[in-house]
């Protein structure tokens, strides 16, 4: 299985980044709106409940979405190119799908699959999922060293 790294790109730097934006721009307006009120002293923004709740609703959303793009290692994208990629060998350790946060649905070959975590002789890579792997089988992955993605994977 051969798996494309503008999927990862889009899915797990892109996505998560206009997210970011998305709640940021706001947040941000909001910020400058407040402190413009106490710099002169006049009140323009009236602070009700659905405001605060809205406020303190975008800061979480904007944490989690940092918070997910740098413990997924996906910030690393940025630089590390399919040039960098590294084959190697080995045992199929585990295979299990992935949390919450990381089970972005991707399509393959027309067909949907979720992220995945593999752990192949001790390294733990993230990638796609199709057919018939199981843990114990013997593997050829070529994955980003850095992120961890998976661009290929194959049984021997």
């Amino acid at each position: 299985m051969a798996f494309g790294y503008w999927e990862y790109f889009i899915y797990n730097l892109m996505l998560p980044v206009f997210g970011i934006a998305f709640v940021a721009v706001p947040t941000f307006r909001l910020v400058m709106r407040v402190l413009e009120q106490y710099a002169t002293g006049r009140q323009r923004v009236k602070w009700d409940g659905q405001s605060v709740i809205f406020f303190v609703l975008m800061i979480v959303i904007g944490v989690v979405l940092v918070f997910n793009l740098f413990s997924s290692g996906s910030f690393h994208l940025i630089y590390e190119r399919p040039k960098a990629a590294v084959t190697a060998e080995g045992t199929l350790e585990e295979l299990e799908a992935g949390s919450v946060w990381s089970g972005i649905r991707y399509t393959y070959e027309g067909e949907n699959t979720y992220g995945y975590t593999y752990t192949v002789d001790g390294v733990e890579l993230k990638g796609m999922a199709m057919g018939t792997l199981e843990a114990g089988d013997e593997v050829t992955v070529t994955y980003l060293p850095k992120s961890g993605y998976v661009l290929a994977i194959e049984e021997q």
